[in-house]
């Protein structure tokens, strides 16, 4: 483009300036949507601390109990029912929170080992165990957010959760 006077700078200015500007704004959609991103993991992390607290507090209460009340010679399953029903929610809570965090990771945990893999694999390193592939349907949902999803996808369109 050849410039001739003072119309031809100002729209070449005019023309820098929308650039700039879309630039901008695409870069602050991005932002949001990966800080929406990061607090969203940021919870669930204090979430599964919280499960954390709860279960020691849990087996903390539970055993008060066993000593305060052992000592009378009464079931003891009938005495530490609350109890024993507070830990196994607390141990709930906490897989709840630890299955989150894993998808945030991209990881899941060998039924065999216990060895946390790629979401990806099909077999486990550690054992050899074969993975069903029950983490996502074929033409499903994304298991981390929930959108629909086809099987040719390799990432979730909505969150970015790599599916493959």
């Amino acid at each position: 483009m050849k410039i001739r006077g003072f119309e031809d700078v100002m729209e070449l200015l005019e023309n820098v300036t929308d650039k700039v500007t879309e630039k901008a704004e695409s870069f602050a959609d991005t932002s949001a949507e990966k800080f929406g991103l990061i607090k969203e993991a940021t919870e669930d992390i204090l979430n599964l601390s919280n499960a954390k607290k709860d279960l020691e507090n849990a087996y903390i209460e539970l055993g008060k109990a066993v000593y305060e009340k052992a000592s009378d010679g009464s079931s003891l399953y009938l005495k530490f029912k609350n109890e024993l029903n507070e830990v196994t929610e607390a141990k709930e809570n906490l897989e709840k929170f630890d299955d989150i965090i894993r998808t945030w990771r991209n990881v899941k945990v060998c039924e065999c080992c216990q060895t946390e893999v790629p979401i990806s694999s099909k077999f486990c390193p550690e054992c050899g165990e074969e993975f069903c592939d029950e983490d996502y349907d074929e033409d499903g949902f994304c298991p981390h957010c929930g959108e629909e999803i086809s099987s040719e996808q390799h990432f979730c369109s909505q969150c970015g959760f790599h599916l493959k």
